[in-house]
């Protein structure tokens, strides 16, 4: 990449254009600022799961995201394991 500046920088010497580089280390792209995308399953939080087969409703709140959770109860469920110890994930 260098090699190819200064190879244009020597042609435009011999007109009278100048040659003038951007530079990309802005703030912004130094910081590589990207949309925030807000998925609520990569959230902390409340939640509440509605039985179908019941008319009953169970809330919770948990400190980890809801996907993690969601993982780890699936993992139990397709196991078998009835015990909900995040150390055997």
């Amino acid at each position: 990449m260098l090699a190819e500046k200064q190879h244009i920088t020597k042609i435009f010497r011999r007109t009278n254009l100048k040659v003038a580089y951007k530079t990309r280390n802005t703030i912004e792209h130094l910081l590589n600022l990207k949309p925030l995308i807000q998925d609520k399953y990569l959230k902390s939080g409340m939640f509440q799961l509605k039985y179908s087969d019941l008319s009953k409703k169970y809330m919770g709140q948990i400190g980890r995201s809801f996907y993690h959770m969601y993982k780890e109860h699936y993992q139990y469920f397709k196991t078998g394991n009835k015990r909900l110890n995040s150390q055997d994930i």
